[in-house]
């Protein structure tokens, strides 16, 4: 095992882990400077992607982050970064690739072990409390979008007012 290997290893080992029992991931007290530290890793990829290709293997996705997200989804910051990592890691090949298609036959191998990755990760996302979390989380977002339109839709009503007024 490289030492990256185990760099990540030790890392995603520290973001918490799941009951059986309770049906509960717990988050360990430095989750939200892990979450950052594996979109650190991640902006640090080689060519080859073989961070993202090894974080697919530990199938830290499926075991932690997705979890986390229904866990601790009311914990904005922890939502925001966790999401913004599951954006990254779902990248299609593709466009890591700049929307070529390998032709170097490792290479390749590389590029069909992410397209691997991300079959098993629309699995995971199959869930129905994982969408449940999503969309109530997109609601309160949108919510907050409309109530400062609004606020500035009604700023403006009034300083028109004064103005047409004067």
């Amino acid at each position: 095992m490289s030492l990256l290997s185990a760099e990540l290893a030790a890392t995603c080992s520290a973001l918490g882990y799941y009951d059986e029992k309770t049906k509960k991931y717990y988050a360990d007290e430095n989750t939200l400077e892990t979450v950052k530290d594996l979109i650190r890793y991640l902006r640090r990829d080689d060519e080859n992607h073989d961070i993202r290709r090894q974080l697919g293997e530990t199938k830290v996705l499926q075991t932690d982050l997705l979890p986390l997200l229904k866990s601790y989804w009311e914990e904005t910051e922890l939502f925001d970064v966790l999401l913004r990592l599951l954006v990254n890691l779902t990248t299609p090949p593709l466009i890591l690739w700049n929307e070529e298609t390998p032709t170097d036959k490792n290479v390749r191998n590389y590029f069909m072990q992410i397209e691997d990755h991300l079959q098993s990760y629309k699995l995971s996302f199959a869930d129905d409390a994982l969408w449940a979390v999503l969309s109530s989380r997109m609601s309160k977002i949108l919510e907050t979008i409309v109530r400062q339109i609004f606020r500035l839709e009604n700023r403006k009503f009034v300083e028109w007012n004064m103005i047409s007024k004067t």
